[in-house]
């Protein structure tokens, strides 16, 4: 495949030979003649002579001059978002063409109605009364329970399960091993033990989702948990019941979300963040990873810590923190000057 062939449709400036054939994509460490790779560190620029790729995909305010004088490949794309063509030239260069087949060892129960190109994998159950949409691509070891609705264009890996009555919008992408509408943690106390509360609500997961491996999303105690437009989450994700995410949020991995929390829209979340239930997060919020949000969180916020608090008071306090033993001796040093003085009075 040549340079023009990859970029083609994609607004960029080229230095170079456009017609170049490349073969695959590589790191910059490991790229060799007739590669492609991408640089987006400054550090890098540093040591354009020793890049074997034969196109380098890089920022649009680099030094064009730099790359004339150091790099010695065929040709050097620039553009103002480097990281959004690259993931046009690997989706170009590695999207596998799946025909579309339903295995003979899938399970298909009454009254389903499938779109054009669905693809059923290998000993996947499919009860009565689901619904999936043209150029669904759905792998093996699939279990997707009883009136369940699946858009169109989605993919969904292996052993991955979806239960009962909810409802998958377009585009979506659900990696192995998640589970989507298992029950709420829902309980009520008795003098015998805690008793079940029926979880009777269910999953909305709107277009262009993507869901990381193993993680979870539960079902709604009544109504729906929402995972709103663009929503990108991570593997190892907890998210509880009656949980509404806003749109272009994303969410890094192990963070667990309890019950009945609000997040607002194009928020970023950190891994290991722990967010309490019956909270709500502001739109474009920040957290950092390993912080525990403990209140709602107002709009545009950047937070850290545990207990969470604004970053820069957080910044501070823990860089003081790294001085405590030097200001401890100060301390005691100034404490014991001070009975000092109060002996010689």
């Amino acid at each position: 495949m040549t340079l023009k062939e990859l970029i083609k449709g994609y607004e960029c400036e080229i230095k170079g030979d456009i017609n170049c054939e490349i073969k695959t994509v590589r790191s910059i460490e490991n790229a060799v003649e007739g590669d492609i790779t991408l640089l987006i560190k400054r550090g890098y620029l540093n040591i354009l002579d020793k890049i074997k790729a034969s196109v380098i995909i890089t920022k649009h305010s680099f030094s064009r001059k730099i790359f004339e004088e150091n790099f010695k490949g065929k040709a050097v794309v620039f553009s103002k978002n480097p990281r959004f063509l690259w993931a046009k030239i690997l989706e170009k260069m590695f999207t596998d063409n799946i025909n579309s087949e339903i295995s003979k060892t899938a399970i298909i129960g009454k009254n389903v109605v499938l779109g054009n190109n669905v693809s059923i994998g290998d000993n996947t159950v499919i009860e009565d009364g689901v619904e999936i949409g043209d150029d669904t691509i759905i792998k093996h070891n699939i279990t997707i329970e009883k009136n369940v609705r699946i858009g169109k264009k989605c993919l969904i890996y292996s052993n991955v399960s979806i239960r009962n009555g909810c409802i998958i919008g377009n585009r979506v992408i659900i990696h192995p091993g998640v589970i989507i509408g298992s029950d709420g943690f829902g309980y009520a106390p008795t003098q015998s033990g805690p008793y079940k509360i029926p979880q009777v609500g269910i999953v909305r997961i709107e277009d262009d989702v993507e869901i990381g491996a193993n993680s979870c999303v539960d079902r709604a105690a009544m109504e729906e948990t929402i995972i709103g437009k663009g929503v990108k989450i991570d593997n190892l994700v907890q998210i509880g019941h009656n949980v509404i995410i806003g749109k272009n949020t994303v969410i890094a991995g192990n963070t667990g979300i309890a019950g009945s929390t609000k997040i607002g829209e194009n928020c970023l979340i950190g891994g290991a963040v722990g967010i309490a239930d019956h909270i709500k997060i502001g739109n474009n919020v920040k957290i950092a990873g390993g912080t525990g949000v403990t209140g709602s969180v107002e709009d545009n916020k950047i937070i850290a810590g545990y207990p969470m608090m604004d970053i820069k008071v957080w910044r501070l306090a823990f860089g003081n923190l790294r001085n405590y033993p030097d200001i401890k001796r100060k301390i005691e040093k100034l404490e014991r000057e001070l009975e000092e003085i109060k002996k010689s009075e």
